[in-house]
């Protein structure tokens, strides 16, 4: 099936409500009726739908229905809220620019993503990539390596940058 078929297909059977984000049925499948909600809720936070028997990321789906077009990448989700499939919310990226969006780790002991406390000789150090290239800096107060890699961000991942 070519992409464009496979996107029609899409559209007459799933609606996208641009303003909330939810992706409704058209018609029946399964036990889904026609109007009930698509999808559901993964072990990692995205919504995931069932359509034509293959699993489909719902920020995919409803790229293809309001654009017409298979993503030529990866979509973002601009606030880091995997469910939050709303378009203005969405947005074409790279895996980098991706990456850049992304918050801190779980196991983060500062909390922040790029600021680590260095016990051994007592500095939090900030860093972030640039082309394949770490660049840090040393400070004795979280809260200037905070400024500094705020700074930073906003210089080398622009729209894509996030704490």
């Amino acid at each position: 099936m070519k992409n464009s078929e496979f996107i029609l297909s899409i559209q007459k059977s799933i609606s996208y409500d641009s303003t909330t984000g939810v992706l409704t049925r058209k018609v029946k499948a399964g036990n889904s009726p026609a109007g009930s909600p698509c999808g559901y809720l993964n072990e990692k936070g995205y919504v995931k739908i069932r359509f034509q028997g293959k699993q489909y990321a719902a920020h995919r789906l409803a790229w293809m229905i309001q654009t017409g077009k298979v993503p030529s990448s990866q979509i973002d989700h601009i606030n880091q809220t995997k469910n939050d499939n709303r378009w203005s919310n969405l947005r074409l990226a790279t895996a980098s620019q991706n990456g850049m969006n992304r918050s801190a780790q779980k196991n983060s002991k500062s909390g922040i993503k790029g600021i680590s406390w260095n016990k051994s000789n007592n500095y939090w150090r900030a860093s972030i990539w640039s082309e394949y290239k770490l660049i840090y800096k040393e400070f004795k107060c979280k809260e200037k390596a905070i400024k500094w890699l705020d700074e930073k961000r906003s210089e080398i991942h622009k729209e894509y940058a996030s704490s």
